[in-house]
């Protein structure tokens, strides 16, 4: 069969590139053969090698498992080093010994740089960047980069950038999730939080990558080509291959160079345009400008920029994803990470990070076992001898290899392949600093990690702020094995890590109707309703009911919307004893008298609605579109729901509780860290600021105070703004939840709400206890509870005399001696029917409320016993300690 002519010059090329390796190969085998016998005993114990080809055959065969295949070899010499000889390659020596890491690293590190060899590995991305860099050049960017890694107002920019990528994109994805129930890819949102945080410190942009959306980035995809690419140049069996390929412009070197164009064209047009801002006088904290303001030449500033992001993004996430990944697995070490994360309050700032010495022993044994960088060589500049014994000739690779060291039995002892985070704390709880040379995730000597400090506050900052509100386990159906690690330049997980619905400690109970088909015309506002009892207008029949969908019952109107909002707040039982740990585990807050509400702005509008679901104001707000002044500071989608109190006098809405902001629900997260939100994000929004013309309500935080002794004295005698109407508690761990629920807590005397004791229809005081309760088909008289309690039921006569109906709700009056308390239950023997509630009733009272008001008026639970159940929170003089809000 004969060629084609055309065909002809791709066949002598291959023929004459053939030719040329197998005598490059012969040359480097002669030059070898010489040296092998004078080598120490390492290369005894390095893979079989043949003729011509070296180690190709063990090389090809172990292609899948090359880091477990070079920890056996290592764990099998004596010197933990072996020599690897491979086809058409440098010699290169494989070490996991701490002497010779030590000895490279620093001892005698002039003669071990990276090298040509390496430097032409990621040149085309890296440039002359500093990790790319040696020498002069390598000393000069270093010397720079060490200045502004060691500023104090960067370290404050970057717990800012993490602040803001946790609060406003990591965890609401993650509630979104629990609430709909879906698995999420962790290592996917990791990837995606690294890369904006490192733009956000590096660059000073903000690509996105997080939004809602999880839309693909072209700067993101571009960076994880050609580092993937990167990274299979110099794990290549043959390295004459890819240069070939590049040569040629074919295959993935043709996806690398367009990868490559877009990274540095777009580096490119953002230090344009920031040089532009700075000579326009706007500040900016981030690498790329401190870099420009030092007058350094684009392309050294370029190349510098490229490689701290290379550098930040996907180190932490990788680390991070196999932590995740073991502690799913290892449930101690998880709660102690846990216990140690709630102790830090409100913001977590450098100095809070910096005291989890559990949550970074936990950071440093994941990384032990799973290093984000699995291996890192250097190249001979000339003859050397190791600690060992080894012979390194000039042009040699040496590669210290951390995945092994982390996996040595001599380094580590017989538990080296388990998780044991407690070897990296003392009897007294303190880090134990191992050896930068046997532990060395993150290099020694003089290239040690610049970012080493920056890279566990971001690895503390993300894993605290997670794990404080959610459990993280496996997909349900998931293989319970040891995922695969795939090492390019960082060691990603293979096939990501999809977690179980990123559970939290407890579940929404919120439920949302079927949506209707045709949208209903706006409602009309209603008559304002005097107090929360005594809301206007009734219930309307429940809907069906299915999991909540906030996105649509944002946008839900008239009826159906009425519907949804009836009885979605979520409401206080009264208190009738202390509830244990009162100063450890609840907030106390003076609450506002006034009608309870939603307050929902959405769609360029704000609607308030009352407890049963009608509307109680209709207007303008400075919440995210909540008016029709546009808001560019979130997607025009956004919208939020916040639970309010309105107090008529002046005119506010007391904001006691968010249960979405900006499209993220947070029902679903604890009352801690929803109380953090709302202190921080409502007075961003503006919507604090003073009434004007066009938004004539104001909204004001109530001031939520821990339950401590000082705290509850504030709450309880301190002048508030507003009239008050008793004390709420609230358990920190709480979710929000509809309907009653012992986790907050409603408390009243007479010095703190002039509605102590219930009045009749005509607003005294009876001298008889009286109570609302609602008639059911069978006659039964029930509470609001779910489920109800039934305290008596009324004769069928009476009942069709009396003209009463179902759902009607009914005020009798207690005899006293009707009432028994039997184990800790309230029991009444008799009930006086005096007449139909007030329409205006929309709920009959709960069954809290009605033991409530009988122990006010025999043996009331006293403020004096509230504060006696509180440990005294005192200073050094014995006083007690000053009082601090919540958030």
């Amino acid at each position: 069969m004969a060629f084609p002519i055309s065909s002809l010059p791709l066949l002598l090329f291959s023929f004459f590139f053939l030719l040329l390796l197998t005598l490059h190969q012969l040359i480097l085998m002669l030059s070898s053969s010489s040296s092998s016998s004078s080598s120490s005993s390492s290369s005894c114990y390095g893979p079989k090698t043949y003729p011509l080809i070296g180690c190709l055959i063990p090389f090809y065969e172990n292609r899948h498992r090359l880091l477990d295949w070079f920890t056996e070899l290592l764990a099998a010499s004596p010197s933990q080093t072996f020599v690897l000889r491979r086809l058409s390659a440098r010699r290169t020596i494989v070490t996991a010994n701490p002497d010779n890491v030590e000895y490279i690293l620093k001892t005698n590190f002039p003669n071990y740089p990276k090298g040509q060899p390496f430097t032409e590995i990621l040149g085309d991305l890296l440039g002359c960047g500093i990790f790319n860099a040696d020498g002069e050049l390598w000393h000069t960017q270093r010397k720079l980069a060490s200045h502004e890694f060691s500023t104090r107002s960067l370290r404050e920019f970057v717990v800012n950038a993490l602040e803001h990528e946790t609060g406003a994109r990591l965890l609401p994805i993650l509630s979104s999730a629990c609430a709909a129930r879906r698995a999420v890819d962790v290592q996917e949102l990791l990837r995606r939080f690294a890369f904006d945080a490192v733009c956000r410190v590096s660059l000073g942009t903000d690509p996105g990558f997080l939004d809602a959306a999880l839309l693909a980035s072209p700067l993101a995809d571009a960076f994880e080509v050609a580092s993937a690419i990167s990274a299979r140049r110099g794990a290549a069996p043959v390295f004459a291959v890819w240069k070939a390929k590049r040569a040629l412009g074919i295959g993935s070197e043709a996806q690398l160079r367009e990868a490559v164009r877009l990274v540095h064209g777009s580096i490119n047009e953002i230090i344009t345009a920031r040089k532009k801002e700075i000579e326009e006088g706007v500040q900016h904290s981030d690498l790329l400008s401190r870099l420009i303001a030092g007058g350094h030449k684009d392309e050294v500033v370029r190349d510098m920029a490229i490689s701290f992001v290379m550098a930040g993004r996907d180190t932490t996430s990788a680390a991070l994803t196999w932590f995740f990944w073991l502690l799913s697995h290892h449930h101690e070490a998880e709660a102690e990470v846990v216990k140690e994360a709630k102790k830090a309050k409100g913001r977590l700032d450098y100095h809070a990070l910096k005291d989890m010495k559990v949550l970074e022993a936990c950071l440093c044994e994941s990384m032990r076992l799973y290093p984000p960088v699995v291996w890192d060589s250097k190249h001979a500049a000339g003859d050397d001898e190791l600690p060992d014994g080894t012979r390194v000739k000039k042009g040699d690779r040496v590669t210290y290899f951390p995945y092994g060291m982390g996996r040595m039995e001599k380094l580590w002892g017989k538990t080296c392949m388990e998780f044991e985070f407690r070897r990296w704390l003392s009897a007294s709880g303190e880090l134990v600093r191992e050896s930068p040379y046997k532990f060395a995730v993150f290099q020694a000597g003089p290239r040690v990690c610049l970012g080493k400090e920056m890279a566990f506050v971001q690895m503390k900052y993300i894993a605290a702020a997670v794990l404080r509100e959610f459990k993280l386990r496996r997909e349900e159906g998931a293989v319970e094995q040891t995922p695969a690690l795939v090492p390019l330049l960082t060691a990603h997980m293979a096939g990501g890590l999809r977690m179980n619905r990123a559970r939290r400690l407890a579940s929404s109970v919120l439920s949302l109707p079927s949506s209707p088909e045709q949208p209903l015309p706006d409602e009309v506002v209603l008559p304002e309703a005097d107090m929360e009892e005594n809301e206007a207008h009734s219930v309307e029949p429940e809907a069906p009911m299915r999991d909540l969908n906030v996105v649509q019952a944002s946008k839900l109107k008239g009826r159906e919307a009425r519907q949804w909002f009836a009885r979605q707040l979520m409401l206080p039982e009264w208190m009738i004893d202390v509830p244990p740990h009162l100063d450890r585990d609840w907030y106390v807050f003076a609450r506002p008298a006034g009608n309870r509400c939603f307050v929902v702005s959405s769609n360029g509008t704000t609607i308030s609605r009352l407890r049963n679901g009608s509307v109680l104001h209709h207007f303008p707000s400075s919440l995210p579109n909540g008016s029709r002044t546009r808001d560019v500071s979130g997607p025009a989608s956004s919208y939020c729901i916040l639970d309010c109190i309105f107090h008529e006098p002046d005119q506010t809405y007391y904001v006691i509780d968010m249960v979405c902001w900006r499209g993220y629900p947070l029902y679903d997260c604890t009352a801690e860290f929803r109380f953090f939100w709302l202190n921080s994000k409502l007075a961003e929004s503006g919507a604090c600021n003073p009434p004007s013309t066009y938004h004539k309500y104001r909204f004001s935080v109530v001031p939520i105070y821990d339950c401590d002794q000082a705290g509850l004295h504030a709450a309880y005698s301190s002048v508030m703004p507003y009239m008050k109407d008793g004390l709420l508690f609230y358990n920190k761990h709480a979710h929000y939840q509809t309907g009653n629920t012992p986790l907050t807590l409603v408390w009243k005397d007479n010095c703190c709400s002039q509605y102590f004791l219930d009045t009749d229809s005509k607003g005294l005081v009876p001298t008889q206890q009286q109570v609302v309760l609602e008639m059911q088909e069978d006659g039964k008289l029930t509470t609001s509870d779910d489920p109800s309690v039934t305290f008596g039921c009324l004769q069928t006569d009476f009942i069709q005399k009396s003209g009463l109906w179902p759902g009607n709700f009914l005020r009798f009056a207690i005899r006293d001696e009707s009432v028994r308390i039997v184990d800790g239950k309230l029991e009444i023997g008799d009930l006086q029917f005096i007449s139909k509630s007030n329409r205006a009733r929309a709920f009959a009272d709960s069954y809290s409320k009605v033991f409530f008001q009988y122990a006010a008026r025999h043996s009331p639970l006293r403020i004096e016993d509230l504060a006696a159940s509180i440990q005294p929170s005192l200073v050094g003089d014995g006083k007690i300690a000053d009082v601090d809000m919540v958030g």
